[in-house]
């Protein structure tokens, strides 16, 4: 099967004296991505995941190892991690430690590291459009699209793995496309080398090897050959055998750390009033804690939260839209861009303990491309045309003014630095500081943090200064019934210390 030809959807050639406007729209799309998420990441808090996803890194650029030191491990996690992290995937330390090296250790300089393979998501996400429906303009509109979406904007300002990830991932399936029919065996290459990096970055990086899979079956399954396969096969083989050998290190820590994580996950999500089947269950969860929660449709919302379900009811519509409109072997790409929708969609569905909302971006890249690409195909004609142009406008200023509304918040001037500066005030170097791990990014050079959620309960250590943000306040609460003795200890060492400030996020305590 042949992709489409560069064409409009009235099959006539685009013309080639757009193409300097078409540039400058590209530019101007990545110009305006960089600036919003750079300003989010500016202005957002740092959260506790994203000093725990970069310890390791950290270790690895200046202590030659691959240990969480940031968290108290005694009644949480096996003492191993101390020495090397095995419940994450590997690939994320390595980049972070030459990130660090080159850039500087800090929350700033982490989140520049996920705006920049942002970048790579939205060009791979152009080409990936524009060579499946066969027009600049479609690559364009979902290049748009995707930049602006809420949660691929605060991925990208977030310093975790899931944009790096999603950047490979999104690149695998843009060389594929690109380089499949100049040389198929480039294309199974270098697809399943950036496949191999996404997958050995974040267990989620499978989604895009299943989404490539699908391209191959559905568009060169006739012209594969040993050598062919082989030259997918390599990278993957060779990804899987340095991952090996990490794990050969230390393999009893490997599989302690491995139980220990999903037993610490799967209590997060044990809603009791869901199906006791299986895969029900899990559907149940994924609208529940990744849908219905993060767009605003769960109770107690403020109605202008709820404006974000338009965004999610657009996708929606975008996927089925594909899938209709894409029956002409003249639109299959449209049936193309639905159906990794679809594999994204199902695969986090089915296959992920975890419901957390900030694997999002994951699935919002696809449906946001689908509709873009839907919304080209409706472009034919002038009624069209500004229906699809109203679609864009609305969900564009959907989605930037809430961005923009989180910026003006800016948490991270108003809300975090204070506390840091408090710590300061009130510790030395020598001190022993219990808080999130959030609060590394503002101390780890010349303060010592702990991030203990039972503040000393189980380790026997006594914090000089210890801080509560909103999730040891949660931990603390729920612990009335699951261990009453950690929350007696907690009330004790609250009861016989001072409250030196609080923002209402954050609350200091001096022993």
């Amino acid at each position: 099967m042949v992709l489409v030809s560069e064409s409009d959807p009235t099959g006539a050639v685009e013309p080639k004296s757009n193409t300097l406007s078409h540039l400058l729209s590209c530019a101007t799309v990545l110009l305006f991505f960089c600036l919003l998420s750079l300003a989010s990441a500016r202005a957002t808090a740092p959260q506790p995941d994203e000093a725990v996803y970069v310890n390791p890194g950290y270790n690895l650029a200046y202590n030659g190892h691959t240990g969480t030191t940031l968290y108290e491990v005694r009644g949480y996690m096996p003492e191993s991690l101390l020495r090397r992290t095995y419940w994450q995937s590997p690939m994320y330390f390595p980049i972070t430690a030459g990130w660090f090296r080159i850039v500087g250790v800090g929350v700033v300089q982490v989140r520049l590291l996920s705006i920049l393979f942002g970048l790579l998501a939205l060009v791979s996400w152009y080409w990936i459009t524009r060579l499946l429906l066969g027009a600049a303009t479609a690559g364009l509109i979902a290049m748009g699209l995707v930049s602006i979406d809420l949660f691929f904007v605060q991925g990208a300002s977030f310093g975790r793995m899931d944009m790096v990830c999603g950047g490979f991932g999104s690149a695998a399936l843009a060389a594929y496309i690109f380089l499949r029919e100049r040389s198929l065996l480039l294309a199974m290459f270098w697809s399943h080398l950036f496949v191999t990096f996404a997958i050995l970055t974040h267990p989620v990086g499978m989604l895009y090897w299943l989404g490539l899979l699908f391209l191959i079956l559905r568009f060169d399954r006739r012209s594969l050959s040993v050598r062919i396969v082989l030259a997918g096969v390599a990278p993957a083989v060779t990804g899987a055998a340095l991952w090996g050998l990490f794990i050969l290190q230390d393999p009893k820590a490997f599989f302690e750390q491995m139980h220990a994580a999903l037993d610490l996950i799967t209590p997060a999500f044990a809603d009791p009033d869901l199906s006791s089947n299986s895969i029900v269950r899990s559907l149940q969860l994924e609208l529940r804690h990744r849908y219905i929660a993060p767009f605003g449709l769960g109770s107690g919302v403020a109605p202008v939260q709820r404006l974000k379900a338009l965004v999610l009811a657009a996708y929606l519509i975008g996927i089925p839209g594909c899938l209709i409109f894409g029956k002409s072997r003249r639109k299959a790409g449209l049936t193309t861009l639905a159906v990794l929708a679809l594999i994204a969609i199902f695969y986090l569905a089915l296959a992920s303990p975890s419901k957390y909302y900030y694997y999002l971006p994951h699935v919002c890249m696809f449906m946001a491309a689908s509709l873009g690409g839907l919304l080209y195909q409706l472009g034919a004609g002038q009624k069209r045309n500004l229906i699809a142009g109203a679609v864009i406008f609305v969900l564009t200023g959907l989605q930037v003014a809430g961005q923009v509304t989180r910026i003006r918040q800016s948490p991270y001037t108003k809300s975090y630095l204070p506390v840091i500066e408090q710590i300061r005030q009130h510790t030395t170097p020598r001190s022993m500081i219990m808080g999130g791990g959030e609060l590394w990014f503002g101390l780890e050079h010349d303060r010592y943090i702990i991030n203990d959620f039972n503040l000393g309960a189980l380790s026997g250590n006594v914090p000089d200064v210890f801080i509560m943000n909103p999730l040891y306040r949660d931990l603390h609460q729920s612990s009335q019934t699951k261990d009453p003795s950690i929350y007696r200890h907690v009330e004790q060492l609250l009861d016989s210390s001072r409250l030196i400030y609080t923002n209402g996020d954050y609350q200091v305590y001096l022993r």
